[in-house]
């Protein structure tokens, strides 16, 4: 009898040790779906395992140190715990290595909280390796991995988890964009500038509500520039625009830049008469546009003459010969010339023009290169202020060559018999757009690579009287 009695005491330990506690992640891992609670009970499946008892499994023990407070054993060979967990952070991801461990058929990866210690599944693998994706940014994660193998139709779990590892996206913040400006007023329409970020992915652009009393955003954009339209006559405007970068599915964002304001205005009739360059084309072949007025569509045939407003994008606006503006594609249209008049705007409409566009220079003279007009116009004075003081007829860039924007006076040398003002410069290529002497018997047109040819006395003038850093307005 005694000794009938220390053999099953002996078979007791045995099974005990044979069936020893294992942690898991999730209830899934025991049955799919479900756990099952001290009292029998099913429970769901991100509810913990705690003092469990499986049917046919034996018993379960208790915390084993991994953030679960119990485990399981089924019949069968249990899993080793593994070990020498790694983790390896990029930009973007987090990676985990580990080494294999005895009996493992696959493993458990998983989140561990850092104030409870419980763990949540992320993954489970065959590999020892596991690369963590779409997490926020520059903050901690602590992880834990289970070995897991498979008996009798069972999941067993290694008695304890993994040690666990520390890993970190890092992501550093990029800085606030400087040299934020109105850089033009349109009519009811501001236009912001500000350089460029390093390492940003784009910008946010923010205006502040009078009524909530915060600033809310108002664009989503890659572009160093935005143009705020719709506004009110007389509105008092006020922005900040802020870098982000992404990584993954988030945005990273830095601080945000000094605040700008500004004062929409509606323009008069006078500087409403100013547009841009804008291009003769002709229709390839019959197709439907779309009125701007009302959003009606309209058949346009093939041979049609119509005028586009750009050159670039699928869809670009355009007048009809009776003057209607469209919506069409532009793989619609063949691109012929631009599209000028050698008749010149009244010195009225220049001076409504450039003051109700508030445009400033760093010195006395502001100079506006016409594209559609073929002039250029020095004007002198200050910001709103200014008065045209001469008036000179030009040959500008084919096909839209001479780049629109604003600019400066930024150096000067001698070719073409004469001097030549740059007002753009590429110092990679050693060229750019420049004022300089006529080269052929063209006087007024779209002709040159980009340059502004001018007569003699026109180009001197520049030359004598406009200081570098003067502004130059393309339009």
């Amino acid at each position: 009898m005694v000794k009938f009695k220390k053999a099953f005491a002996l078979l007791a330990v045995t099974v005990s040790l044979s069936l020893a506690p294992a942690a898991a992640c999730l209830a899934e891992d025991l049955s799919p779906g479900t756990a099952v609670s001290a009292n029998g009970t099913q429970a769901g499946a991100r509810d913990m395992i705690s003092a469990n008892t499986l049917p046919g499994s034996g018993t379960v023990g208790a915390g084993n140190g991994s953030g679960v407070t119990g485990g399981s054993t089924v019949t069968g060979i249990v899993p080793g715990n593994v070990k020498k967990l790694k983790a390896k952070s990029s930009s973007t991801s987090i990676t985990l290595t580990w080494k294999k461990a005895k009996n493992a058929m696959k493993y458990q990866v998983c989140l561990v909280d850092p104030k409870t210690g419980a763990t949540e599944k992320l993954a489970t693998t065959k590999k020892t390796t596991y690369k963590v994706k779409d997490l926020v940014p520059n903050k901690e994660y602590l992880f834990q991995v289970f070995a897991v193998n498979t008996a009798q139709g069972v999941k067993n779990l290694s008695a304890q988890g993994s040690p666990i590892a520390k890993g970190k996206i890092s992501v550093p913040k990029p800085a606030a964009p400087s040299n934020f400006y109105i850089s033009v007023y349109g009519d009811r329409s501001i236009t912001l500038k500000w350089n460029s970020v390093k390492n940003a992915t784009g910008y946010y652009v923010y205006m502040y509500n009078n009524s909530t009393g915060k600033y809310e955003q108002i664009k989503k954009t890659r572009s160093t520039s935005l143009k705020v339209s719709g506004l009110k006559d007389g509105q008092k405007c006020r922005f900040k625009v802020q870098a982000y970068r992404t990584a993954g599915k988030y945005n990273v964002t830095g601080k945000k830049s000094k605040e700008v304001q500004g004062k929409a205005q509606k323009f008069s009739k006078l500087a409403k008469q100013v547009h841009g360059r804008y291009y003769n084309t002709v229709v390839k072949s019959t197709t439907k546009a779309t009125l701007v007025k009302n959003g009606k569509k309209v058949t346009v045939k093939s041979g049609t003459k119509v005028v586009a407003t750009t050159l670039s994008g699928r869809v670009v606006t355009a007048m009809l010969p009776d003057g209607r503006k469209v919506k069409i594609e532009s793989s619609k249209l063949r691109f012929t010339s631009l599209n000028t008049v050698k008749t010149a705007y009244s010195k009225e409409v220049k001076e409504a023009f450039v003051n109700q566009k508030r445009y400033s220079s760093p010195t006395p003279y502001l100079i506006w290169i016409s594209q559609y007009t073929l002039e250029t116009t020095v004007f002198k004075g200050s910001t709103g202020k200014w008065k045209a003081v001469r008036s000179m007829p030009c040959v500008i860039g084919a096909m839209g060559r001479t780049t629109p924007g604003t600019f400066r006076l930024i150096r000067t040398e001698y070719d073409y018999g004469g001097p030549v003002i740059y007002f753009t410069w590429n110092s990679q290529k050693g060229w750019g757009n420049a004022f300089h002497r006529y080269v052929d018997g063209n006087k007024q047109g779209a002709y040159s690579h980009g340059c502004v040819r001018l007569s003699d006395s026109d180009l001197y003038y520049i030359k004598n009287n406009c200081p570098m850093g003067t502004t130059v307005i393309s339009y």
